[in-house]
């Protein structure tokens, strides 16, 4: 058994939690054209990979079996803001999935309560649009990439 040497510190309770959850919700009402999965490496260019915390990609692609998916398959990638990588998680990263072409793009705050603010990619600026802002009591609707409602309160953690 190899043992990790990375110094990172393990993603919080709070993280893996929304993660597990928001997993869950959006599973519950993909179309079969498409698979929620957590934690794939997604291929950006022949030598950057980044791997978001929950992505939405291609059904065909992930009946595949792999844990790699070229950006080319996946629809919606989703960031979890966590402190040791708040720069990465707000800037490098979206901007990667952006400029790779990924047409949705998720970001999730946790600092002030939960918070999610959706994007969609304008592919003539190669960068992300603001398409919603949910925080507090509301629920997360989006028409795109299907129709997605998520109630906030059944997908906050506890302990947040």
């Amino acid at each position: 058994m190899r043992r990790s040497t990375a110094r990172d510190p393990s993603p919080s309770s709070v993280h893996q939690s929304l993660a597990a959850f928001l997993t869950v919700a959006l599973a519950g009402s993909c179309p079969d054209h498409l698979f929620v999965s957590q934690s794939n490496e997604v291929e950006l260019t022949s030598d950057r990979v980044y791997i978001p915390d929950i992505l939405v990609v291609r059904f065909e692609a992930a009946k595949s079996g792999r844990g790699k998916f070229p950006a080319s398959d996946v629809v919606l990638a989703a960031e979890i803001v966590s402190p040791s990588t708040k720069g990465t998680d707000r800037v490098t990263k979206p901007t990667g999935y952006a400029h790779a072409g990924i047409p949705h793009f998720w970001l999730i705050e946790t600092l002030n309560g939960l918070e999610i603010t959706t994007f969609e990619l304008n592919s003539e600026t190669r960068s992300y649009e603001e398409t919603g802002f949910f925080s507090g009591d509301d629920s997360i609707r989006v028409e795109q990439p299907w129709s997605i409602e998520i109630a906030l309160a059944s997908v906050r953690p506890r302990n947040l």
